[in-house]
């Protein structure tokens, strides 16, 4: 899906959750993340060796909805 989306310049990011077996819980049983993406036209790679979301999730709603 990344593939695609970086094909047709779509902004999109993708959080990996190692070890967890959803993201929709800003604290999971996960080990660590991985994010990747096109963030305003700007490749993105980032990561973290614990499992925490919630800096993570707050940017990214800061830039699709506003403060």
């Amino acid at each position: 899906m990344a593939k695609a989306l970086r094909a047709a310049k779509t902004p999109y990011e993708y959080v990996v959750v190692e070890g967890a077996p959803h993201t929709f819980d800003l604290h999971p049983n996960g080990k660590s993340w991985k994010r990747t993406g096109v963030v305003e036209g700007a490749e993105v790679s980032s990561a973290s060796n614990k499992p925490e979301l919630t800096e993570v999730t707050l940017a990214f709603l800061a830039r699709t909805i506003g403060n």
